[in-house]
């Protein structure tokens, strides 16, 4: 939510979630209601929670502010000329703007922010239409799940910070590869699989928006962390909920 060019993806999915969530909880509590399973105690939680929601999301999903929108038209206009957009007739013009703004945010990071920085990568990927980020899905998707390769280990890195961490990544790699590979037979074994799904796809959503905004190591396994660890959390909970059954067993 600190990166300007995140807010408005995030408010899109945020609001999505809100609607399918609020009707779900409503649909429940009639549901409950109508089987006189609720007492008056729990009916004033849920509307408490429900309450607070509103408030929480309402806030998320509040306009940008004039110096918000003044920035990111600034942005634009400096970048325009160096990145070639072409406006493909089936993507509504919001949706087109969106993506418009995430190539511009990819060219002003390669090329001014983390300019010659040791962990780009991709730099000579700039989107230049709006099918150009579904066919970079799944080179993106490969990158935020598996990065980084083996040609980066060990490597010396851009600071001090750069270099230490480089020695530690690759058995924290080792871990990730590990839960991906688990995450796909905890899938198919745990219940819930619809849900489980449902969450998988928002991971990978955000994941992939991090990789194709800012494609530089650094920030591409600080920021997957919070979903990379939620994947894997599956994958790693099913793993030792079957040892804990095999112990049992011998």
């Amino acid at each position: 939510l600190a990166r300007e060019h995140m807010i408005l993806p995030f408010k899109y999915v945020f609001s999505f979630l809100f609607v399918v969530s609020l009707l779900f909880l409503a649909l429940k509590f009639v549901r409950l209601l109508k089987e006189n399973l609720l007492v008056e105690k729990q009916a004033l939680s849920r509307f408490t929670v429900l309450a607070f929601a509103v408030v929480i999301v309402s806030s998320i999903l509040a306009p940008q502010t004039q110096t918000q929108t003044q920035t990111q038209t600034q942005t634009q206009t400096q970048t325009q000329t160096q990145i070639k957009w072409e406006k493909e007739i089936f993507v509504p013009e919001k949706i087109d703007k969106i993506l418009y703004n995430i190539a511009v945010w990819r060219y002003m990071f390669l090329n001014v922010y983390f300019k010659d920085a040791k962990g780009n990568i991709e730099q000579d990927f700039i989107p230049q239409k709006a099918s150009d980020f579904l066919l970079y899905l799944p080179r993106g998707l490969y990158v935020g799940l598996f990065y980084p390769t083996p040609e980066f280990w060990f490597k010396e890195g851009g600071t001090t910070g750069g270099t230490v961490a480089r020695a530690i990544i690759p058995f924290e790699t080792v871990v990730v590869w590990i839960g991906i590979i688990g995450f796909v037979f905890a899938f198919y074994n745990l219940p819930n699989r619809f849900s489980i799904l449902i969450i998988l796809l928002l991971c990978l959503m955000f994941i992939y928006l991090h990789v194709i905004t800012e494609p530089n190591l650094g920030p591409i396994v600080r920021k997957r962390y919070v979903y990379i660890s939620t994947l894997i959390g599956f994958s790693y909970s099913y793993l030792f909920w079957r040892l804990s059954l095999w112990l049992k067993r011998a």
